[in-house]
């Protein structure tokens, strides 16, 4: 208590002077901030008023520029009296009572600013009167009267008398802005050295209070540390104690707990100061588990130091038991009398568990001799259960030590290895692996059985017995290592291999079954590709001599056999096409080109090209739409196809006089199809396998054929490709069907229409054509089909002649086949693409391949489209009437193809 009033009276001279040097630090604070807060106002007033004068010189120039201008339209409608010379004079005089608005809201607010601005503006008026008083003269009497009113000059005298004002007031607001500046640069010096001054004061302050702080600071931590020190001895000297130790004061509250003594009852000193010491060290009977009296209550009753007797628990406050033994004793002050109790205790869990273990290896020692006899029993059993198991899965074990390489096997082992049961060290069964793959196992071995990270062990190889047989075998095995000085040795390899020869011998007919499938596939999508080539070669003179006569006027009966023809013809094509989209999606090669589409368009699109079936038939057709403006994200062109495959489905499955119902409603989120016939029907078994490739049902004589059956598996592949579901429902045979087609809906409202009226059509003008082709049929059809249209044709039967006749007729467009004997349709365009005659020539590749790598292989050549035989009369009029659309212009890109 002495060394503390010590330090009060050191300290409280100094504490008086602290507020004081804090207040004057914050005065000195507040006045710099004012003085600031003034200095910035009147810089802030300085720049507006500058900015004010600024915009009014501003104006005084536009004032000046408007007069200009305003005279010289004036002076140019004087001498030629042409109106057109008034248009800026008029638009000029409007502005001004603008400017002289702005010039009123800038001028700062004194008398000489508001004189000059009023004679400014008299004289401007007085000007504006006088070139309003020539007009008006000049419309009334004549130039001559007006000119005469104008070498009154006096207008020339106004406008000096307007310059001269407008140079005063310019001189005044330049003296103003000057005073302006003045003023803030004066206001920019005092705030400046007012901060300046303020803020070293401030420092100042600061650091005295700081100083004063710190000194303060340092006095009271080293009375503090005095004292500190002297509580810490006695705290360090009860910590060190290896058992609990808790005191108390006389009332037998808890003042102290050491680190042991917290850890054995779960109470930190702080938690567990003041409590009654029955509330912190809790104590029972391990035998009774009874409260057992504490012994710091009766050593502060007694005085006196007490023991507990053994078999005492000490519950801890998160209910854990531990065993202890303790004594308390009477804390005694100089006087004798009690200030407390000194409790301690120590956890004897250990010599506990030491005295149980030693017990309990006794009776153990007994119970091992009994066991071992049953033990080996039981190693003997498990060793059986081994072999059988190693026998049931016909697996040979193995064991290797590394240290010595020794192999060490089983009987089945070497009969799988070398065919004999012969044991082989380990070089001699290394040998045995064949050639190829003996090295490899040494890797996988070596890698294995390293030290650091091994790797599974689990290899195929094949061995070569002594006979020359060559056996293939699966080995699977792991490497076992013990820790010794601090290193990781191995101790040993060890493993089954089993005969996996069979197993291979399937696994290679496999792939070489797979191979020939994909051998086989590959030849067959050549064939188709080869076979369509072949057969478009034929129909191409056949479906342009069809198109040829149908330019010109036929007797009825002709013209009926002539449309019986296109239609066969149309027919051919159509199923040439479907066989080749079965293939090219059967490789994944269909590529969709999607776009938002009106779902009503592509429907009036298939009905079209279904139309003419169903009316051959007899039947009857009503398309029902029970939801507008449907949209999806869809490929027209392929849409179009699955919904003309339905309706010629339907038209073939049913009689004459059937009734064909195309219905289109929404559902939730999807467009819903339906196409309903009440035809021949469908068995339920066959629901499912219709949209299988070549499935069709069960044909008639007079039924005929129903074609390839590839049409509904065209129809699933592309509304699925599409994100959409196809399903068919029938009751039965006689009883009709429905097939019905679920797309999902697009969320944008607009979509693409594909109108007819919005395709090309027509000749446009006269194009001279070379055709080269070394089929004459084709050639001399198409030549004249083409002459029919209105061109001029020249043929050519192959490359060499067709080179020759291009420097001879300048062609313009140039029709030419892939496939010819000499020189390829590829080599023809790429010698024209380097002739600088063939500037601007159009080269298109008509062929019989149609695939999507036939069209990229041509455009990669050089050819500006590709064409597939035979082509349509209405891909010939879209692709003239775009060249003669572009004709002119340099052709940009190519005609969407049909």
């Amino acid at each position: 208590m002495a060394a503390k009033s010590s330090i009060d009276q050191e300290l409280r001279p100094r504490r008086f002077v602290e507020p004081v040097l804090v207040a004057l630090t914050i005065t000195a604070l507040i006045v710099n901030g004012v003085m600031e807060v003034k200095n910035f106002q009147l810089m802030q007033q300085t720049r507006l008023g500058i900015r004010a004068s600024k915009r009014v010189l501003i104006k005084l120039e536009e004032m000046l520029s408007a007069l200009t201008e305003a005279e010289s339209s004036h002076r140019g409608y004087l001498f030629t009296e042409d109106e057109l010379y008034l248009v800026p004079y008029q638009t000029t005089v409007p502005r001004f009572d603008q400017i002289f608005s702005d010039l009123e809201a800038d001028v700062i607010d004194d008398t000489r600013h508001d004189e000059l601005l009023l004679v400014l503006r008299d004289l401007v008026d007085t000007k504006l009167s006088e070139m309003e008083q020539v007009v008006r003269v000049i419309k009334e009497d004549g130039r001559e009267a007006a000119v005469a009113e104008v070498q009154t000059n006096v207008g020339l005298r106004t406008m000096d008398k307007i310059r001269r004002t407008v140079a005063e007031f310019r001189k005044s607001e330049t003296r103003q802005i000057d005073k302006a500046e003045d003023i803030a640069n004066r206001s920019y010096a005092n705030g400046l050295a007012t901060s300046v001054i303020s803020t070293a004061t401030a420092l100042l302050l600061v650091g005295g209070v700081i100083y004063l702080l710190q000194h303060s600071r340092r006095r009271s931590l080293r009375a503090a540390l005095a004292i500190q020190a002297a509580r810490d001895d006695l705290r360090v000297t009860l910590s060190s104690i290896g058992d609990g130790v808790i005191a108390t004061d006389e009332r037998g509250r808890v003042t102290f707990l050491n680190a042991v003594a917290e850890g054995l009852t779960g109470w930190t000193t702080p938690e567990a100061r003041g409590l009654p010491l029955e509330d912190v060290f809790v104590i029972i009977n391990e035998t009774s588990r009874q409260t057992v009296e504490n012994p710091a209550t009766r050593a502060l009753r007694e005085g006196v130091i007490v023991g507990l007797a053994n078999h005492t628990l000490l519950i801890n406050r998160d209910g854990t038991e531990t065993p202890i033994d303790d004594s308390a004793a009477p804390i005694r002050g100089d006087d004798e009398s009690i200030r407390g109790v000194v409790l301690v205790f120590r956890d004897v869990a250990d010599r506990r568990d030491t005295e149980r273990m030693l017990e309990e290896a006794a009776q153990q020692r007994s119970l091992d001799v009994r066991n071992l006899e049953a033990a080996l029993g039981n190693l003997r059993a498990a060793e059986e259960r081994y072999r059988l198991a190693m026998d049931a899965a016909e697996l040979g074990a193995w064991n290797i030590n590394p240290a010595t390489n020794e192999l060490v096997a089983d009987e089945r082992f070497w009969r799988l290895f070398t065919g004999s049961e012969k044991a082989l060290d380990y070089e001699a069964a290394f040998a045995a692996i064949h050639p190829d793959d003996r090295e490899g196992i040494r890797r996988a071995v070596a890698a294995a059985t390293r030290a650091d990270e091994p790797a599974p062990y689990a290899q195929e190889y094949r061995v070569v017995h002594p006979d020359g047989a060559v056996r293939w075998l699966s080995a699977k095995g792991a490497a076992h290592f013990k820790e010794q000085d601090g290193e990781r040795q191995i101790v040993s390899f060890d493993g089954t291999i089993a005969d996996i020869t069979d197993r291979k011998l399937n696994e290679q007919t496999l792939s070489r079954m797979t191979a020939d499938l994909i051998e086989a596939d590959r030849r067959k999508n050549e064939f188709l590709a080869t076979l369509a080539h072949e057969l478009r070669n034929p129909l191409a003179p056949i479906k342009n001599a069809v198109q040829l006569l149908g330019m010109s006027p036929l007797d009825p009966e002709v013209e009926s056999l002539r449309l019986t023809m296109a239609r066969q013809v149309e027919q051919l094509v159509h199923l040439i096409d479907d066989l080749m989209d079965v293939s090219r999606i059967s490789r994944g090669k269909i590529a969709l080109r999607k776009e938002h589409v009106d779902l009503k368009s592509a429907i009036d699109a298939a009905v079209e090209a279904a139309s003419t079936l169903i009316e051959e038939n007899g039947q009857r057709l009503r398309v029902e739409y029970l939801a507008d403006s449907l949209v999806v994200y869809a490929d027209h062109a392929r849409l179009t196809q699955v919904l003309s495959n339905l309706l010629n489905n339907a038209a073939k499955y049913s009689g004459a006089g059937c009734q064909i119902e195309l219905l289109v409603r929404a559902s939730e989120d999807n467009a819903v199809i339906e196409v309903r016939d009440n035809g021949v029907g469908i068995e339920p078994g066959k629901l499912e396998s219709i949209f299988q490739m070549f499935s069709q049902l069960e044909q008639s004589l007079e039924r005929g054929t129903a074609g390839l059956g590839i049409g509904l598996t065209l129809v699933k592949s592309f509304v699925e490709m599409h994100g959409g579901t196809v399903s068919a429902q029938s009751e039965g045979r006689g009883r009709g069907s429905v097939f019905t087609v679920t797309l999902p809906l697009s969320n944008q409202p607009q979509a693409a229409t594909h109108d007819a009226a919005n395709k090309q059509a027509g000749f446009g003008r006269s194009f001279k054509v070379l055709i080269v082709e070394d089929q004459a049929p084709l050639r001399i059809v198409l030549s004249k089909l083409l002459e029919k249209m209105g061109h001029r044709v020249e043929g050519a039967e192959g490359g060499e002649e067709a080179l020759r006749r291009f420097s001879e007729s300048r062609p313009e467009v140039v029709f030419s086949d892939i496939s010819m004997p000499g020189m390829s349709g590829y080599e023809l365009v790429r010698r024209l693409r380097s002739r600088h005659d063939a500037d601007g020539v159009y080269i298109v590749a008509m062929t019989g391949y149609g695939q999507a790598t036939d069209r990229e292989t041509a455009l990669e050549a050089g050819f500006d489209e590709h064409m597939v035989k035979p082509a349509d009369i209405s891909q010939l009029e879209r692709l003239f009437a775009w060249l003669a659309k572009a004709d002119g212009d340099g052709i940009e890109e190519s005609p969407a193809e049909d």
